[in-house]
């Protein structure tokens, strides 16, 4: 029976990182644990993140290089497992912006949540499975282990889709990330769905993995974008913080992409993920810098890559029917951040 709940249910991590919070101050926004007393002109933020090069580089490097408190920011990360429990966090009010991946964004569209720019494209995305099996078509009538409502569960169904295999003839089990690589590792699960980073160690384990599809098996027909969003209550009620955190990110993207070596060791020191398994995500990313967002946007080009997911979503009954992405996207944000003062010329 297809989206069979496993005994490792999804969860999230919660972990906050430890010392990583600087100054705290008054404000209208929610606050998470662990910040400190900081300058009254200061406002303080919550934000989820996920530990990789997408979800968590660009906050680790406002934090290290200053580019929240260049922006009068004072923020507090909290770290989760992947995106389901961080947009349940997000719409609750303990997050006040966050970082999804591209399977997430059915769940966003229906939630409420608004779009802020896209992070970059996603290509980490796998399907493998152990030596006895061959191709997609060999997943019929077997157990997959997959984090359902994540990017890698959409890979999968799309990879089910094009082989021409019912959905309901395959047992997707729902696991963390965690749990779904260590069951693969023990061989307990004869295929696995997951992403770079948590997917690589799995691989390694089992002699023989097949890499069955990945995100590039459905490019250029799909686009994968991985985002920043808050909820659109949020942004309505706070539009000069939502343009700040846009400064701060946009300098810390710029950074991040002209700096992807150090960014692996940024990332893995702090949240523990080997540098081996962050690696390859430099290779499986299409990395985007704010002037080329800036372009994709008049260009309509970020429309056209959530129009298309969200027409995959129709199909994989996730959602019902398209909406314009002007009901969850709004670059305006983005835009102003652009022309921030904070920002080079």
């Amino acid at each position: 029976m297809r989206h069979m709940r496993a005994s490792a249910a999804l969860a999230c991590a919660g972990v906050m990182l430890a010392g990583l919070a600087a100054g705290c101050s008054n404000s209208s926004s929610s606050s998470g644990s662990g910040g400190s007393a900081g300058t009254a002109s200061e406002t303080s933020i919550t934000v989820g993140y996920q530990p990789d090069l997408h979800g968590a580089a660009p906050m680790l490097i406002a934090q290290q290089q200053g580019f929240f408190k260049k922006v009068g920011l004072n923020v507090t990360l909290q770290q989760f497992s992947s995106g389901p429990p961080l947009f349940t966090a997000l719409k609750s009010g303990s997050l006040d912006f966050g970082y999804e991946g591209p399977g997430v964004a059915a769940t966003v569209i229906k939630g409420g949540g608004e779009i802020l720019t896209v992070d970059s494209l996603s290509y980490g995305d796998e399907v493998v499975a152990n030596p006895g099996i061959k191709s997609v078509s060999d997943l019929r009538g077997k157990t997959v282990g997959v984090d359902l409502g994540t990017s890698s569960q959409m890979i999968l169904d799309l990879a089910l889709q094009q082989a021409g295999v019912p959905l309901s003839s395959v047992n997707e089990v729902n696991f963390t990330p965690a749990a779904a690589a260590a069951a693969y590792e023990s061989h307990h699960l004869p295929a696995l769905a997951l992403w770079i980073p948590p997917i690589v160690p799995a691989v390694k384990a089992v002699p023989g993995t097949k890499v069955l599809v990945t995100d590039r098996n459905f490019t250029p027909s799909y686009e994968f974008p991985q985002f920043w969003l808050t909820m659109s209550s949020y942004a309505k009620a706070h539009p000069q913080t939502v343009t700040k955190f846009l400064e701060a990110w946009i300098l810390a993207d710029n950074w991040r992409a002209s700096h992807l070596s150090q960014d692996v060791n940024i990332v893995s020191s702090a949240t523990q993920v080997p540098a081996s398994s962050l690696t390859p995500q430099v290779s499986a990313t299409g990395w985007l810098t704010g002037s080329q967002l800036e372009s994709d946007y008049q260009s309509g080009a970020e429309d056209t890559w959530f129009q298309k997911l969200e027409q995959f979503f129709v199909t994989d009954k996730l959602l019902t029917s398209v909406v314009p992405t002007s009901q969850f996207i709004n670059t305006s944000y983005f835009a102003a951040a652009l022309k921030a003062d904070n920002l080079p010329s």
